[in-house]
């Protein structure tokens, strides 16, 4: 039981740095897996192999029975979930240390407030990653117990396998209580998983908020610089729509590198003066 009080221990370090959904999952995490699995899951399928029987008494045949029933025992797919699903925690634990260090020693010294709201933009960023990786974890493992075990342990296993020298029935011990555990078990990953994805929609919509904002910015100032080039450009396409004169008077129509300079940098005083010199030589012209 010492690792999973290290790994409690842990856990209930990083609740300091986790919303209200993650404290839940990690109330799931904690209660409904560690302490579970570290106290009744161990005598439930310590003896497991050992009170796997087939009715024959062919060397081989039992282990082969029993690989085939259980590819990989159920209480070491659970420990190994477990270790899996609290990786990326651990890790966003690790940058959240960092991350609380690195605001101590710098909050003696000025700081400006785009630096927090950067920092605290990556720190949400890793935050969602991290719920993300959880997700994917989460669901991976529930299909994989299906897969394995589905939901029931049956209680005869007939067997074939070499080296039995014919169909063998095996028994498992314990098939009612394993049963019972295993739906449980998929039960708590089904809300586990749920609940990291309510997590990730709202540590997700902050971001998106900080995002959308930016996002409608740069989209007003192109809205901008593009009514304006128009207003320009329109000026242009009214001198070269003028008809033309006739041929012994002067008329001086509006070039292209005159047009594109309006479109590219319309407020350029340089392409204002240009185009409205062009436009009154335009009508000069025309009114001679």
């Amino acid at each position: 039981m010492g690792e999973w009080g290290f790994l409690g221990g842990l856990f209930d370090s990083l609740q300091a740095h986790s919303p209200m959904l993650g404290r839940f999952w990690l109330l799931i995490m904690l209660v409904f897996r560690i302490l579970i699995l570290g106290t009744v899951a161990s005598d439930l399928f310590e003896d497991e192999q050992e009170e796997f029987a087939c009715n024959t008494l062919q060397p081989g045949c039992k282990q082969v029975c029993y690989d085939m029933a259980f590819p990989i025992s159920q209480y070491r797919f659970w420990v190994f979930h477990i270790v899996l699903i609290a990786t990326p925690s651990l890790l966003f634990l690790m940058y959240a240390m960092h991350h609380d260090n690195k605001r101590k020693n710098t909050s003696k010294v000025h700081q400006s407030d785009s630096s927090d709201s950067r920092e605290d933009l990556h720190f949400r960023r890793f935050y969602v990653v991290n719920v993300a990786f959880r997700i994917l974890a989460e669901v991976g493992f529930l299909v994989g117990q299906w897969y394995l075990y589905g939901f029931k342990v049956e209680a005869q296993f007939p067997c074939n396998r070499f080296p039995c020298p014919y169909t063998v029935d095996c028994f498992t011990s314990r098939p009612a209580e394993k049963t019972v555990f295993l739906c449980f078990y998929f039960v708590v990953g089904v809300i586990a998983a749920i609940s990291s994805c309510a997590e990730l929609l709202y540590g997700s919509m902050k971001w998106i908020t900080v995002k959308t904002f930016l996002l409608s910015l740069l989209s007003a100032c192109v809205s901008y610089l593009f009514k304006s080039a128009l207003s320009n450009w329109k000026s242009v396409c009214f001198c070269l729509s003028k008809p033309p004169p006739s041929s012994d008077s002067v008329f001086f129509s509006v070039p292209l590198h005159t047009s594109l300079c309006l479109l590219l940098n319309p407020g350029r005083p340089r392409c204002r003066s240009l185009s409205q010199r062009k436009c009154r030589s335009s009508v000069f012209s025309d009114s001679l």
